[in-house]
């Protein structure tokens, strides 16, 4: 993925639209994974307490 430009000026404003676009889904992939990852692991643990 591009990185952006440290100044926008000619830079057309839909390129950089779709780069932070990008990153935008990029980074709600990401919460989404570490969130179900984090169920995951109090669902485990709970998991091996009731085995106790």
């Amino acid at each position: 993925m591009d990185k952006l430009p440290t100044s926008l000026m000619g830079y057309k404003k839909s390129t950089v639209d779709e780069i932070l676009k990008q990153k935008d889904n990029l980074v709600q992939t990401q919460k989404k994974d570490i969130s179900y990852l984090r169920s995951e692991i109090s669902r485990l643990e709970k998991e091996v307490r009731d085995k106790k």
